[in-house]
């Protein structure tokens, strides 16, 4: 998690770019459209998952599917709709020359990490004022 999860796709050069974990690039030609897909999660009872499902985002392809991102947080569903109707529009609209979606989750990784931390920090913190008043006192 904390990823920047992007597709480019620019018709000039005839090439796709998926940038998640790793790089992928594919023809511009091989790319059909895209669809939501309800996959299992590994978290069946974590809150708003449906029965240990969720859904991500898929690129369809002439060779094949392709997750836009392995999973999906659950937040931003909006955004996921908007991002499919973004693809499909650039496969039907041959003069549209580029797309680009992305997926940006390192503000939500340092929300998830970073409140955690502040509250170990701020209790230790607090037992420090304890520890010298207790010393001091």
């Amino acid at each position: 998690m904390g990823r920047v999860h992007s597709l480019t796709c620019t018709r000039s050069d005839r090439l796709c770019v998926l940038e998640k974990e790793t790089t992928l690039r594919f023809s511009v030609d091989d790319l059909t459209g895209a669809e939501v897909e309800d996959y299992r999660t590994a978290y069946p009872n974590a809150p708003g998952r449906r029965g240990g499902k969720s859904e991500r985002l898929v690129l369809l392809t002439k060779r094949g599917r392709i997750p836009f991102m392995e999973f999906f947080s659950g937040i931003g569903m909006d955004e996921m709709a908007v991002q499919k109707a973004a693809v499909d529009a650039f496969v039907r609209q041959l003069g549209q020359p580029r797309l680009h979606i992305e997926r940006d989750e390192r503000l939500l990784a340092a929300g998830l990490g970073g409140i955690p931390f502040l509250l170990g920090l701020g209790c230790l913190v607090s037992a420090v004022v304890e520890y010298r008043r207790w010393w001091d006192g």
